[in-house]
């Protein structure tokens, strides 16, 4: 835009309009390319996107909150066969639990309990044995079913949802 203020080939007077503009303006003019790098170097990309409360149910997800619950919604219940039960793993190195269907009743099982508009595990003593302690309630960025059928989370890739505690005794500005 600045370039089409100014004659072709005047690379002189194309600078001197940008400083211009930039002291009219109360944003100053911005070199992308090396605030690219900047942003590289010193910030931490999200990438759990955008929350998209009316589209939940239209994709599988899976949460775990501190109580040890895990949630499945609908669609991801149904990608592991809709089972009565579960086996829970974990692979300690990965930090990767794994939910295995399981359809008889065994006293090693997770029984999968009806919630809200989706099923829950309660798994509070599998999260205390295996020591994960997750301080809200997070969700897991990529859960895949594998080929047998099991559910697999990586704790190491999630994003905070919900559970937040805020201490509104000492705000200020927008935090």
């Amino acid at each position: 835009m600045l370039a089409t203020l100014c004659r072709k080939g005047d690379r002189q007077e194309t600078g001197q309009k940008e400083a211009d503009i930039a002291r009219e303006s109360s944003f100053p003019a911005v070199n992308w390319r090396s605030k690219q790098k900047m942003l590289d170097l010193k910030f931490e990309k999200f990438r759990g996107g955008q929350s998209d409360r009316f589209g939940l149910a239209e994709t599988a997800r899976a949460t775990i909150n501190r109580r040890g619950m895990i949630y499945l919604n609908t669609k991801m219940y149904e990608k592991i066969g809709r089972p009565p039960a579960v086996a829970l793993y974990f692979n300690r190195k990965e930090s990767i639990i794994a939910i295995e269907p399981a359809f008889d009743r065994s006293p090693e099982h997770f029984q999968v309990y009806k919630k809200q508009s989706g099923w829950s595990i309660h798994a509070s003593t599998f999260c205390r044995h295996y020591r994960i302690r997750v301080p809200n309630t997070e969700r897991f960025l990529y859960p895949y079913v594998d080929s047998d059928g099991a559910l697999h989370l990586d704790l190491r890739e999630t994003i905070t949802v919900g559970g937040i505690e805020r201490d509104h005794s000492q705000r200020t500005g927008f935090f």
